[in-house]
């Protein structure tokens, strides 16, 4: 009896395995290799003879029709064929070697060369994007004391407003920083700065763009009466989407330097960026931001900028915000009695329209 339990016992278990995978097996495309490979998935997008597949073990990549023996769709989705004006809901059979269009569960043979889109693709050509540019903008404002074995005050603001559409990003920034302290009765002027810029970015595929963008920046404190930087270059889309956004971007250009005891600089230089954030939830951002300046003359002398920080929004309608963070400004080579490292910590309260 308890051998007649245990037998029922594996073979349950055994067809509960069958029912699961194949289940999930049913539940996903068929792709088959003309090297033989068999990949299940999802097909995202074809068009200009080309299918975007997303794997359950290599991910998502793009393969050429010509390198496919087989391909099953599991559900409908839009296709639009050559020579026809209408697109179909559909999805693709094959038996006995034959390719079917499976509408409505009327099958009729076809070739996949007469498919012009599917998929995404097809959607992007019935509804195309909304090209119209999004405007937005914000405001910070920066006003901090400290009091103990030194006093310091600092006030300070920054400017940033930004047009968006699926390919083009502009952005412009404009940010301002004074600080005393008084130690032992004297007032030190410890920030004295302005710095602002701009770029221009268009998406020429899903993850690549190019890009060029300008930075300006005046010291008092390094005696930098004018620091100018013109750079263009590629950027690479890691990530993009609800939660996550990761971008970095290289590219290449002229600085132009001017400091108050008459010294010119002028190099051509490099500059790397990391783009990083995160949306925790409905209320809270994080995001780092990281700079590497170098010339191309001398590859010791270079800058690095980073600032990470959490933005908590205080109104459902993400208008009023408070951001709090670190920001370090590194240059390897500052002129005499300048600290080659700037430290920020600062609390910001600001708009965002």
């Amino acid at each position: 009896m308890y051998l007649a339990i245990a037998k029922a016992k594996i073979w349950f278990l055994v067809g509960f395995y069958f029912v699961v995978v194949g289940g999930a097996l049913v539940g996903a495309d068929q792709l088959v290799l003309t090297n033989g490979d068999k990949l299940t998935g999802t097909v995202t997008s074809m068009a200009e003879g080309k299918i975007q597949f997303k794997s359950d073990l290599l991910g998502e990549f793009t393969v050429e029709l010509n390198k496919i023996r087989s391909l099953d769709t599991d559900a409908d989705s839009t296709i639009i064929l050559q020579e026809q004006e209408e697109p179909v809901k559909g999805r693709i059979l094959v038996e006995d070697e034959q390719y079917y269009l499976v509408v409505d569960n009327q099958k009729q043979p076809f070739e996949l060369e007469q498919i012009t889109a599917m998929g995404i693709a097809a959607d992007k050509i019935i509804e195309p994007p909304d090209m119209s540019f999004k405007w937005s903008g914000k405001f910070e404002a920066v006003l901090t004391g400290r009091t103990g074995n030194t006093e310091r005050s600092s006030v300070g603001g920054k400017f940033a407003i930004k047009a968006q559409n699926p390919e083009w990003t502009i952005a412009a920034y404009l940010r301002a920083l004074y600080a005393e302290q008084e130690i032992g009765g004297d007032s030190e002027l410890t920030d004295d700065e302005i710095q602002g810029g701009g770029r221009v970015q268009k998406m020429i595929s899903e993850k690549v763009s190019v890009f060029g963008k300008v930075d300006f920046e005046k010291d008092r404190i390094e005696r930098l009466k004018l620091r100018s930087i013109l750079t263009g270059g590629l950027g690479y889309r890691w990530i993009d989407n609800d939660t996550w956004f990761y971008e970095n971007r290289l590219g290449v250009g002229i600085e132009q330097e001017d400091f108050e005891d008459g010294v010119q600089n002028r190099s051509a230089v490099g500059e790397l960026s990391s783009d990083l954030k995160y949306k925790v939830n409905s209320r809270v951002d994080l995001s780092q931001l990281t700079t590497w300046t170098a010339g191309f003359d001398d590859i010791q002398s270079y800058r690095l900028n980073a600032e990470t920080a959490a933005t908590i929004y205080l109104d459902n309608s993400h208008h009023l915000f408070i951001k709090s963070g670190i920001k370090h400004d590194y240059d390897s080579q500052p002129l005499d009695e300048v600290k080659p490292l700037d430290t920020y910590y600062f609390t910001n309260l600001g708009y965002e329209f």
